[in-house]
Order: C-alpha cells, then structure tokens, then sequence
C-alpha cells in the first residue's frame, strides 16, 4: 500500500528552517531521512510523510498545519532591538526569543483588554520623560512612583531584592515577567548571551520581561534599565551589560543615546547620589572605589562605573577595563526546580495571573479560553490559584 504524502509548502517549509536557524541537516535528523532528501523537500520534488512533516514541524517550532499555507505567514514585527556588545550588533532574534515575545504580546493584549472593559486609567508615567532629561531626575520620578526603593536597597538582595522591586513595580500597574525558557517549555531555554530582557511599553498595561536564567544582579539592573524605556515610551529587546562607553556601542545614533540614557537612569536608580556620596569607601584608587560601591550597591562594577563617571568621583576612561569587567557580576545564573505553580505565576506576572483567574471565577471567561492563554491544562487552575493566594500573603 502506497505510503500517504504530506503536500507540505516547500516555501514554507523553507521558511520555517530559516526562521529557526536551522540547517538542512538538523531537518532531515528530525525526520530520520539524509540530507539530500530533505533538500528535495524544499525543493518540491519530494513530500514528506505525514510523520516525517510532524517531526519537522516540532523540530522548527511551528504548529503543523503552518507548512500547508498558502504562503509564510506574516509575524509581527518585534519590538525594536537595542542589543548591542562588543562594538557589534547581535545577530537576528532567536526562534525561541521571538516564541517568547509572541506569548508575551498575547497575555499583554488580553490584559490590557480586560483593564479597558474594567475602566481602569491610563499610566501617567508611561512615555512621561525625555531621554535628554537628567538621569537622577528620571530615576527619583520613577522611585517617586514605585513607593520609594530606600527601604528595599538597605534591606534586601539577591533574588529578595528583584522580588521586592517586582512588587512595587506590580503595584504601579507595571507588569514584571521573570521567564527562563519559551512558556513552561524547560526545552527551549533562554540565551543569556542572546537578551537579558525586553519590554512592551503601553500607557495600560506596560510589561517587563526579565531572562530568568541571569543572576540577581544582572536582573535587578535590566529590571531598572527597563523601567527607563517605559519613562521614555520605547519598547525594546535589551542586553544591558552596564557599559557606557561610546566604544562599546555600534554608533552615536539614536539607539546608542537611548541606551546610554537608561544605562545611567538605572544605575541612578539603584545608587542614588546621596548613598553614593555618603559611601565610607568613595577615595583611593579607582579600582577599589568601583568595586566597594558595587559591592554595597549590590551591581556589577560595569554599573558603578557608570555611576561615579557620571557623578565626577572618578574619570578614568572606561575602555581599558571593559574587557575585564563588563560582565564581572552578571554571570548567568541557572534557576533552580521548585513549585510549579508558583512558578507559572512567575512566568505569566502576578497582575495577569490573577485577572485571568479571575475571569474565570466570575465566569467572564471560560477555563479553555484562560487555561490556552496560559498554556497549561484545566487541572493546574485550582494550583494556579492558591498558589497566587499563597504569594499574595508572603
């Protein structure tokens, strides 16, 4: 008997490999056929199997009937990339990175939909500053609207302080997203190398995303410098390292200046100039001076230098130490296993987590509707919710 082809797009099986960054190999390993004759795939001289094209689509992260349009599909453009290291620009986005902001943009439209039906008003904040602005006067506005971070800085750190920041920032009506894989797909981890964060501005529900495989460190800085671009209206996929050097950036454009503005609007957020200045450790070399303010401050020496370059307590120039320190600090950090739930309410936000929970206890949206959107299945909702409970009292 005749084995039944799958008359996949050859278009847009091609498409779908390049999207992924994947080779003509790495398809025909998935389908278990030679190189060659997935090189005839695309070249629409061969069909695969409905098997081999199921393999396919799982391997290039597609959903299967993708491969029998008419054409690629469209995708929205991604936010505007200001990742920049080593004096060059970072190659394209991921699969994986673009996955995650496309399940982001999803959760953000449905919430910023349902605060609209609920009336909630527009954040004054959002889009509220300049990046020609003075940095600690961004920095005290957004401090100003988190509450205050004084008592947080003296008495946290580590992943207590990025949780504390988290909240403040959730009670702004900042989301705060800390995800280190593609959704609860622990298969499809999130480069370090690749983003450290991004963010959506919108003047209803603007959302941080933080790589949660980055060190507490690295997370409570892109969470600052973030913050920034929601003050100045810019969205962004980010891989802040704390460099400020022109050196290290690809031009003096309009990118450059962005970065370089949230670079300082975060450090002074996270040092404000009176702690600094009141610092027992601020005279001596510059070397040491860097490192016991970034020791007290809890930031990378990358970060403290901005910051006491920018005060006038130091002037060395920053290029010869770079290489040595840019990432001195920020070492990826793999997060360890715990409670799925809590988890998940991590990944998703708090705010949007308890809406969608809420939505379904008030019966204004269904458990299939919500649990999609969450992508996990209808038994974990009552887990989903005491686990928010629980968070929501500690």
């Amino acid at each position: 008997m005749a084995v039944a082809r799958a008359y996949v797009n050859p278009e847009v099986l091609a498409w779908a490999r390049i999207r992924a960054g994947a080779a003509i190999g790495d398809v025909a390993r998935a389908a278990s056929v030679a190189p060659e004759v997935a090189h005839a795939w695309e070249n629409g001289h061969r069909s695969p199997t409905f098997t081999q094209a199921r393999r396919v689509a799982s391997r290039l992260y597609v959903p299967f009937g993708t491969l029998w349009l008419p054409e690629p599909p469209n995708e929205d453009p991604l936010p505007p990339d200001f990742r920049a290291t080593g004096g060059a620009r970072t190659h394209a986005p991921s699969v994986a990175l673009r996955d995650e902001i496309a399940r982001v943009r999803l959760l953000q439209a449905w919430y910023r939909d349902w605060l609209d039906e609920h009336d909630a008003a527009r954040l004054p904040f959002v889009a509220s500053a300049d990046i020609n602005d003075a940095p600690d006067a961004v920095a005290s506005s957004i401090a100003a609207t988190l509450g205050g971070l004084e008592a947080i800085r003296t008495s946290f750190g580590g992943e207590d302080f990025v949780r504390e920041i988290t909240r403040a920032c959730e009670r702004a009506g900042i989301v705060v997203i800390s995800n280190g894989v593609v959704g609860h797909d622990t298969h499809r981890p999130l480069s370090v190398d690749e983003f450290r964060g991004f963010v959506l501005v919108d003047d209803l529900a603007p959302v941080v995303h933080l790589n949660r495989r980055d060190a507490p460190t690295a997370r409570a800085f892109t969470l600052a410098h973030e913050l920034a671009h929601v003050w100045f209206g810019q969205s962004a996929i980010d891989r802040p390292d704390g460099t400020d050097d022109p050196a290290s950036m690809p031009s003096r454009d309009l990118l450059w200046q962005v970065e370089r503005a949230c670079n300082r609007v975060a450090a002074a957020l996270l040092m404000p100039e009176g702690a600094v200045r009141a610092h027992a450790s601020i005279t001596g070399p510059a070397n040491d001076v860097i490192a016991s303010v970034a020791n007290a401050f809890r930031v990378s020496l990358a970060a403290a230098h901005i910051r006491l370059d920018g005060l006038g307590i130091i002037s060395e120039p920053w290029t010869p130490l770079a290489g040595e320190w840019s990432d001195t600090g920020l070492r990826p950090a793999e997060p360890s296993g715990g409670n799925f739930y809590r988890t998940a309410v991590v990944r998703t936000g708090a705010p949007i987590m308890r809406a969608l929970l809420d939505a379904v206890d008030s019966g204004a949206r269904s458990v299939v509707e919500v649990t999609r959107l969450l992508g996990v299945g209808h038994d974990k909702v009552d887990g989903l919710r005491a686990s928010l409970t629980t968070s929501r009292a500690s």
